[in-house]
This record gives C-alpha cells, sequence and structure tokens, in this order.
C-alpha cells in the first residue's frame, strides 16, 4: 500500500469517526426532541383526563341536590364530555407523533378506555338531563350516581394509563440519553486514540525519514560526500532517498570536477604570478650579472691579448690568474641566474623539509640586488643556529616570502625605509615574520588584504594585480598553515606573520631570543 493511500485512509478513518460523534450526538438530540414532545402532549392530555375526572367528582357531589341538577351538575358532566372527547382527538394523533415505546396496544387500550368513559358519562347526562321542563325522578338520580360511580373507576383507569404513557416516556427517554452519552463518551475516547496513533505513526512513517533526509542535505550542502542517505519508509520515501543519493552522486562528481579545475587554474595563477615576479626580478638581476660580465669580458680580452703576445712565466701567472676570476664571476653569474629561476620554476615537485631560515636569506640576497630597493634596508633577524625545519614545497615557500618582502620594500620610503624579516618558534609551530616602518594599513585595507584582485598603491611602484598575497595566503592554508596581516594604522608599518607545523621529527626548542623589531 502507498503512502498516499495510507494518509487517505487514516483521514478517511478519522473522519468517520468524527461524523460517528456528530451522527450520535444528532440521533440522540433527535430523540430527546420526540421524548420532549410526547411528554408534553401526554401531558396535555393528562390534564385533560384530571378535569374530565374533578368534574365529575363535583358533580357527583352536588348530584342529590335536586336544586343544583340542571344548573351545575349537568354542565360540569358536558364539560368532562368535553373534555373526553378533546383527549380522544388528541389519541387520534398518536400514531403519528407518539415514540415507539408507546405501542399501539397502550394506545388501543387507551381509545377504548376513552370510549367507554365517554359512553358512560353520556349515559350520566341523559338520566341527569330530562325534557326542558321536567324534573328527574328519583330513580334516575340514584342511577345516574351508581353511573357516576362507574365513571370515576374508568376515568381512574384512565389516568393511570395516562401517568403509565408518561413514565414509559421518561424511562425510554432516560435509557436513549444514557446511550447517547456512553456512545458520545466511548467515541471521546477513540477518536483521541486514534490521532494520537495517527500523529504516532506519520511522524515514525514520515516525519523521521524527513528529519534524517535534511540531515544529510545539511551535511551535503557543508561538502560532506562520505557516506549515503539510508531511505527508510514507504515506497515514496524510498524513491525519494534513491533519487536524493543518485543527486548527491551526481553532485559529489560535479564538485570534484569543479575542485580539479580551481587547482588546474590556481597553479596557473600561482605559475603566472611567479613569473610576473621572476620578470619583475629579472631587470634587478640583470644589473647584478652585467658587473662579473664586464669583469669576465675584460680579463678575457687580456688573456687572449696575452696568448698573442705569448708572454713569459710572468705573463703565464697573471693569465692563470685571470682565469681563475673569469671562473669566479662565471659562478656567480650562475648562482644568480640559478636562484632567478628556482622562483620562475613550476611547484609541482614534492614537499619536503625546507629550512626557512636559509629559504629567507636568498630572498633576501635576490632582493638586495634590485635597482628600486637598493637605498631600503633589509634586515634578516632569524638566528643562523635555527633552521626552522617544515614540510613544505621551497620553490612555494621562496614565492610566500618574496611576496611579502616585496610588499613591504614598497610600503617603505627610500632612505629611511627598513624591513625585518624574523622567526621564532610558537611550540608546535613556526612562525616567520615580515616588519615594515612603512605607510601601514587602515582597518578597511586589513579585512581585504587577501582578497583576489584588491589593490592599493602602497609604495611609489605601479599597483600589482591584487594577486600576490591571495595567492600567498592560499599557499600558507594549502599547507596547513595561517596567515595574518596587523598595522597599528596609516604611517606606523604593518607586520604581516605566517605560521606552519613545525617539522614532526625536530624537537621543539625554546623560543629565540633574537630581537623582533616592533613595526
Amino acid at each position: 500500500m502507498s503512502l498516499r493511500t495510507k494518509i487517505i485512509l487514516v483521514n478517511v478513518v478519522l473522519l468517520a469517526s468524527l461524523l460517528a460523534i456528530a451522527g450520535v450526538c444528532l440521533r440522540g438530540l433527535r430523540l430527546q426532541r420526540a421524548h420532549v414532545e410526547a411528554s408534553l402532549r401526554e401531558y396535555a392530555a393528562l390534564q385533560l383526563v384530571e378535569s374530565a375526572q374533578m368534574r365529575v367528582v363535583a358533580a357527583k357531589a352536588r348530584m342529590h341536590d335536586e336544586g343544583m341538577i340542571g344548573s351545575q351538575v349537568v354542565p360540569q358532566l358536558k364539560l368532562a364530555l368535553a373534555d373526553l372527547r378533546q383527549y380522544k382527538a388528541v389519541l387520534s394523533t398518536y400514531d403519528a407523533v407518539m415514540p415507539p415505546e408507546i405501542t399501539g396496544n397502550l394506545q388501543a387500550q387507551a381509545k377504548q378506555k376513552t370510549r367507554a368513559a365517554s359512553s358512560t358519562l353520556s349515559a350520566v347526562i341523559a338520566l341527569l338531563d330530562p325534557p326542558k321542563g321536567a324534573v328527574a325522578p328519583a330513580a334516575d338520580i340514584t342511577a345516574a350516581s351508581a353511573k357516576a360511580d362507574q365513571l370515576a373507576e374508568e376515568l381512574a383507569d384512565l389516568l393511570h394509563l395516562c401517568n403509565t404513557f408518561m413514565n414509559t416516556t421518561q424511562v425510554a427517554s432516560d435509557v436513549d440519553l444514557r446511550l447517547t452519552t456512553t456512545a458520545v463518551m466511548a467515541l471521546a475516547v477513540v477518536v483521541p486514540l486514534l490521532c494520537i496513533t495517527a500523529s504516532f505513526w506519520q511522524y515514525r512513517r514520515i516525519m523521521v525519514p524527513l528529519h534524517n533526509l535534511r540531515k544529510r542535505s545539511r551535511q551535503l550542502a557543508a561538502g560532506d560526500f562520505s557516506g549515503t542517505y539510508r531511505a527508510s519508509g514507504d515506497r515514496e520515501l524510498i524513491e525519494l532517498g534513491e533519487e536524493f543519493n543518485r543527486m548527491a552522486t551526481e553532485l559529489h562528481a560535479f564538485y570534484e570536477r569543479l575542485q580539479e579545475m580551481v587547482n588546474a587554474k590556481s597553479k596557473e595563477l600561482v605559475r603566472s604570478e611567479r613569473l610576473a615576479s621572476a620578470g619583475y626580478l629579472a631587470a634587478g638581476v640583470a644589473h647584478e650579472i652585467n658587473n662579473p660580465l664586464n669583469i669576465m669580458l675584460g680579463y678575457a680580452e687580456l688573456s687572449l691579448k696575452a696568448l698573442r703576445q705569448s708572454a713569459g712565466p710572468q705573463a703565464l701567472a697573471e693569465l692563470i690568474e685571470w682565469q681563475d676570476i673569469i671562473r669566479e664571476e662565471s659562478l656567480r653569474c650562475k648562482q644568480i641566474t640559478g636562484k632567478l629561476l628556482s622562483l620562475a620554476r613550476g611547484g609541482s615537485e614534492g614537499r619536503e623539509p625546507v629550512a626557512l631560515t636559509r629559504v629567507a636569506s636568498e630572498v633576501a640576497t635576490i632582493v638586495r640586488g634590485l635597482r628600486d630597493f637598493r637605498r631600503r634596508k633589509i634586515n634578516v633577524a632569524i638566528d643562523p643556529s635555527d633552521p626552522f625545519r617544515v614540510h613544505a614545497n621551497q620553490t612555494e615557500m621562496k614565492q610566500v616570502i618574496l611576496n611579502l618582502v616585496i610588499n613591504a620594500l614598497e610600503a617603505t620610503r627610500e632612505g629611511s625605509g627598513e624591513v625585518v624579516v624574523d622567526a621564532r618558534r610558537d611550540g608546535t609551530w613556526i612562525e616567520l615574520t615580515v616588519t615594515d616602518n612603512g605607510r601601514g594599513m587602515t582597518p578597511d585595507m586589513l579585512e581585504k588584504v587577501f582578497e583576489p584582485f584588491f589593490t592599493d598603491k602602497r609604495g611609489a611602484g605601479e599597483p600589482g594585480t591584487g594577486l600576490g598575497l591571495s595567492i600567498t595566503h592560499a599557499i600558507v592554508t594549502d599547507h596547513g598553515g595561517e596567515i595574518r596581516a596587523q598595522s597599528p594604522g596609516p604611517g606606523q608599518g604593518s607586520r604581516f606573520t605566517f605560521r606552519l607545523p613545525a617539522l614532526a621529527t625536530e624537537p621543539a626548542t625554546a623560543p629565540t631570543s633574537a630581537a623582533q623589531p616592533v613595526a
């Protein structure tokens, strides 16, 4: 049976129960109304019989007074006869208006007794009402008195029968009221039980699966694609759960494809920023390479000239010295270009133990040769005895420190600008700080500084793409670390601090006592 059919069936049962209560109440009201109407008619009929009886009793008391017969006795008896005839007319309507407990046998008895009492009363009137002007003989009065006694007994029987009618109606009314009350009370107990049972069933069969589905939906919205929703309940809910699992599977696949695309684009972006940084450094490094190249060129020309002149032993010693200078300067050019290429290379290599002390020193060496920053001071205040090793990608660590150092240099002024690179241990973490005494940042800038494409011309040069710090943030986060920016305000310098987990195999040492310049 489907869930839809079950819900309809439950609602039909509840509706039928409510209709049953309403039907029982209406039937009870209808029966009580019939009993009330019957009681009113029976009471009116009883009054007619009592009136006739009272008139007969009053007439009988004055029957032996000849002066009263014509003036009071006979009129009273005629009024009593009128009451009986009116009661007889009421009896003729009992078949249509009386409740079923007033059986046809009782009604027949009432009609028979009424006819007998009417006949007796007519006979009494005939004995006491001679032709006009004549006086009833004493024998007729005696006979009329005897008939009056008979009539009183008949009226008493008829009155008893009327009381029987009323008592029977009252008993039937009480029985119907009791039955109606019992039925209503029973239904009043059964219907709430049915409602409670239906509510419990709906909660177990509908609400619990929906609650579980909502819980799983929230997990899915939070990016938790592990596990599947275990559908339970009726067929419709099971089908809904299967559709949800199918949707979750498709969404997971779409999410993975999207993540792959984001990772690929992120790598392209990092490489583009790295190449841009390398291009930025190329101009400065080219100037540094020109010096050793000029020296190499000069000594190479001298060597060539000496060889052409076939110099003696002294010239040969000078030639050897000049060749050593050429070799040393060549190695110097190789080192400079090697450091530049290490920044331009992609970060596809795996992670390995990296000494942040050495990386910071290499970056400082490269940046010191840049023409734009020669009149600014770079101070690497890291304790050289502690390598501050982390498990990371060396190229990406160079990129992070380079971005922070160049940003700090751009924020300072020529002549007075100073950038301090420091590191320390904080439990199982290593923190590297780049502090400058430059322009500083506003609170609004601090909130947006790591957002992609957000840039503000902090230095004298042209503003960048706004990707350097966002990529730096992404690299640090990808390594399981954190990065934050601090600044007391405009004109008071800035501090960028990133922290990474210390290498697990290297025991933690006490924080270094090296001076940490404050921005």
